[in-house]
């Protein structure tokens, strides 16, 4: 009974939603995009909706948008959302202006493979699971800060509280599952610790302005998919292959994850060869022609060193958060300027920001 809408990437969880709700809903359906003009996501995400007869919205994700949401997107999350993260916000109110009930693709992702891979396919012993499974994490850029850097980054009394905490905690959750496989263990972790711990973080963001649909979650259908051979998830392989079968104009459009469509057509062999003929090139000396390269929704990389900067400065580097005695104030300083310099630190000091803004809120 409420006006309608979803949140599409240019991924595939939220177009398989897009896909069915276009059959069940034959009133207005809407559909919403958000990134830098131009992204992937974008272009992806006008072109699917086109063809499901879906009223699309773009909304332009600006670099300043922390200035004024940080705190709120802390405040909905209770710190457990990175800012860096929470971008669902920023552009929430003009969608429920269209829509009081929105979709989302939570939990597609983890119940559908998507955090396996090839590794995963052996057995382990119990004493060696929390290391196989640390280093896919590590691998798939998954963790803000690494073990190895956590006696950098706390102050030594910090670091005397929290001692093994961390990795204790980690191994208990990854020894909680009873498989002995580590594709089932990574499953089980994604579906009891990240879900609700993280992914979840994008949900309450919506919640607070609107009505948040989540399918995926249906019961049925999460018994359906702990009973699949991880074989058949791994590259999220069954999802895309049945969304193909049943939908095949929509499978035609690339989407981001690749940026090929799901299933062979002419679209497919014409963009594998233009990547081609655009590195043969290059090899060839031509350097004036571009690389092939994806257009992500959002740079935060370069937002943290130009717009907000000064923001970022004036959290982590002023007095208060000093003084707190986490973090040690010359690592923190030095993050900020490689991030500065040109480094890649997002998440860091997206990690940072969070906790800072939470203590701002929460505790002082």
């Amino acid at each position: 009974s409420l006006p309608t809408g979803v949140r599409r990437s240019g991924g595939l969880d939220s177009r398989v939603l897009l896909a069915f709700l276009s059959e069940a809903i034959k009133d207005r359906l809407f559909s919403f995009t958000w990134g830098v003009p131009g992204c992937d996501d974008a272009r992806y995400a006008r072109e699917v909706s086109a063809i499901a007869g879906a009223e699309h919205h773009f909304f332009e994700l600006k670099p300043d948008y922390l200035l004024t949401l940080a705190e709120k997107s802390v405040r909905l999350t209770d710190g457990m959302g990175s800012v860096v993260n929470l971008h669902a916000l920023a552009t929430l109110d003009a969608q429920t202006r269209y829509a009081k009930a929105i979709y989302k693709g939570f939990m597609g992702d983890a119940m559908m493979g998507y955090g396996l891979s090839l590794h995963f396919w052996s057995n382990c012993d119990r004493e060696h699971i929390a290391e196989a499974h640390y280093f896919a994490h590590a691998d798939q850029n998954l963790l803000a800060f690494k073990l190895a850097e956590h006696g950098e980054l706390f102050t030594p009394a910090f670091g005397r509280q929290v001692g093994s905490g961390v990795w204790d905690g980690y191994r208990a959750a990854l020894q909680e599952c009873p498989a002995p496989q580590l594709a089932q263990q990574r499953l089980y972790f994604d579906l009891r610790q990240r879900v609700p711990r993280m992914t979840i973080n994008g949900v309450e963001v919506v919640r607070s302005l609107a009505v948040a649909r989540m399918p995926f979650c249906d019961n049925d259908l999460i018994d359906f998919t702990l009973r699949v051979p991880p074989g058949l998830l791994h590259g999220r392989y069954l999802i895309k292959k049945a969304f193909a079968q049943a939908f095949p104009a929509l499978a035609k459009v690339p989407y981001t994850d690749t940026g090929l469509p799901m299933l062979p057509c002419a679209r497919d062999v014409l963009i594998r060869l233009e990547q081609q003929m655009r590195w043969r090139l290059r090899a060839l000396g031509l350097t004036w022609v571009q690389e092939p390269k994806r257009r992500p929704y959002a740079n935060y990389n370069h937002w943290l060193r130009t717009t907000l900067r000064p923001w970022v400065e004036d959290v982590l580097l002023s007095e208060r958060a000093a003084q707190r005695g986490m973090f040690n104030p010359a690592t923190v300083r030095r993050l900020v300027d490689e991030q500065a310099a040109g480094e890649k630190h997002a998440v860091k000091l997206g990690a940072l920001l969070t906790v800072e803004l939470w203590r701002r809120q929460f505790v002082d």
